[in-house]
């Protein structure tokens, strides 16, 4: 889901010039990176398969083909309603997932990046809405 939230974060910020909009984009994009980063080393970790089990179709939160295509050529009042949009369903859907691996999870290494991801998380929002 980060790799794909990426590419609506870089898109916006080819797409807009509006200066809340992209401080906005670019410190969530900035936290994504990190928080991949601690994803995939988590990930490595653990010893899962080193493909992507999500590549070539999407899930609830991720942004569609269509929505990074339409966000590529979208400007203005466009652009940040597709971006903010793409971004809410990210992170609401990324909420959801961390409060079920806090839930469910075993492996305390996993559990405790989904606690860092939900507070993150609820930041963005709020960061996203005062737009």
């Amino acid at each position: 889901m980060d790799e794909r939230a990426l590419k609506v974060l870089d898109l916006v910020l080819a797409r807009t010039k509006d200066p809340a909009l992209r401080g906005v984009a670019e410190r969530l994009a900035t936290e994504h990176r990190d928080e991949l980063a601690r994803l995939h080393d988590l990930h490595t970790r653990s010893g899962g398969p080193t493909t992507n089990p999500h590549e070539g179709h999407d899930m609830p939160g991720m942004a569609t083909g269509e929505t990074v295509k339409a966000l590529g050529t979208a400007t203005g009042t466009d652009a940040a309603y597709i971006f903010t949009t793409a971004m809410r369903a990210h992170i609401d859907q990324s909420i959801r997932l961390a409060e079920a691996e806090q839930k469910s999870g075993s492996e305390p290494a996993a559990k405790a990046l989904a606690a860092d991801i939900e507070r993150a998380r609820t930041d963005q929002r709020g960061r996203l809405d005062a737009l």
